[in-house]
């Protein structure tokens, strides 16, 4: 039996600028497995499940994790990529926008967006890790 090795995902220099903007540390070995709703402040990890906040952090980016922000005054913020189109929607909206957030950037989805979590409305998490994102519903800022 064959067994699939993924490379590690490294992260783009906006997700590192924001780490060391708002001054996160990664999640610790005793934080790991918590969601970001239960670590301190000024944290971040990763998640398979980036629009549930009781979703389990890690410490290490692993195969289409999604990077997770709590910040020192306890906002949650999801990084991650989305098309040209879903960009200019969040930059001009006035009323909810649905969009397709990926991990990592790949063709098609290539603009960084922060994302704060409370804008989530509803998403639809995508049960397979080699699918491709979450498609949720955002509010206006």
């Amino acid at each position: 039996m064959s067994r699939v090795v993924y490379e590690q995902a490294k992260a783009a220099p906006d997700q590192e600028r924001l780490r060391a903007e708002h001054t996160l540390r990664p999640v610790t070995e005793q934080e790991e497995g918590l969601g970001v709703d239960a670590v301190p402040n000024g944290v971040y990890g990763f998640t398979y499940s980036p629009a549930f906040v009781n979703s389990p952090l890690y410490a290490t980016r692993r195969f289409r994790c999604y990077e997770t922000h709590r910040r020192a005054d306890g906002s949650v913020y999801l990084l991650g990529f989305v098309s040209a189109e879903d960009a200019a929607k969040l930059k001009n909206q006035t009323d909810v926008v649905k969009i397709c957030l990926q991990p990592e950037p790949e063709e098609g989805a290539e603009h960084f967006v922060e994302l704060a979590h409370d804008r989530i409305l509803h998403h639809r998490l995508v049960a397979v890790r080699t699918e491709h994102g979450v498609t949720m519903k955002v509010k206006p800022a």
